[in-house]
């Protein structure tokens, strides 16, 4: 049952997604072509659509849906199904995932081609195909799955409990958002705090192309990130079986 709840829950937007991800690729590879100044004009108005506009954009999709789904009209039709609220809240987080990294690996494939002539791109390609790079970049896939996860549950979570309002849908609203806030940055403090995090930069010659931060101790990171995916799950599963609003 599982299996058909998640291929319900894909076909809510796939359009959207789909159309998003190829436009991503269509854009990488017609750029270069284009008689722009790409390192200095190109690239930081498309990075700014490829990594701001449009993860707005899944993550406004996806919340619509689970609010809609579940806590809206649709959900009188969903909680009379067969199958029981972690059933349906497993669906929903599986699926976000698999969004999620759809547009991740767009992401990628899009500054690969937007930089391909600057960089050798395609060299560089072929360098890495090797199973042990695969592995390396399968794991941190992973990682980045791992520490993701608390975030969505989070954002549901703050569905979940802005649906707990009755007579001030607002000021439920207001608390929703604001423990959803909390739960997020309790979440990034402890990780930040207990795991080390620290800046990495990749550069190629004298230009930078990744920022970002990377957990010293990769197991305590996961460690906290499941136990907050689990406390936020529980949180999540228990309004929907014990304080269910729909609208």
């Amino acid at each position: 049952m599982l299996a058909k709840l998640m291929m319900l829950d894909l076909r809510f937007a796939y359009r959207q997604f789909l159309t998003m991800a190829a436009l991503l690729l269509v854009i990488g590879l017609a750029v270069p072509y284009m008689d722009v100044n790409i390192l200095r004009l190109g690239v930081p108005i498309l990075l700014a659509v490829a990594f701001t506009i449009i993860p707005v954009l899944c993550i406004t999709l996806v919340i619509r849906h689970f609010q809609r789904n579940l806590y809206g009209d649709e959900g009188y039709l969903m909680f009379t199904l067969p199958v029981g609220t972690n059933q349906l809240l497993l669906s929903k987080v599986i699926t976000t995932l698999i969004w999620f990294n759809l547009m991740l690996c767009s992401a990628i494939v899009f500054v690969f081609l937007l930089l391909r002539d600057q960089f050798g791109i395609w060299e560089l390609v072929k360098e890495l195909l090797t199973w042990d790079i695969l592995r390396k970049l399968l794991h941190i896939l992973f990682i980045i799955n791992i520490n993701v996860l608390p975030f969505i549950l989070a954002v549901f979570m703050g569905i979940s409990l802005q649906s707990m309002a009755v007579r001030n849908r607002k000021l439920g609203r207001f608390w929703g958002i604001a423990a959803m806030l909390v739960a997020i940055a309790l979440f990034v403090w402890t990780t930040v705090r207990l795991a080390g995090w620290q800046y990495l930069e990749i550069t190629v010659g004298d230009q930078a192309i990744i920022s970002a931060s990377m957990a010293a101790s990769e197991k305590i990171n996961i460690a906290i990130c499941a136990a907050f995916s689990a406390i936020f799950f529980g949180l999540n599963s228990y309004i929907m079986q014990r304080r269910l609003n729909l609208d």
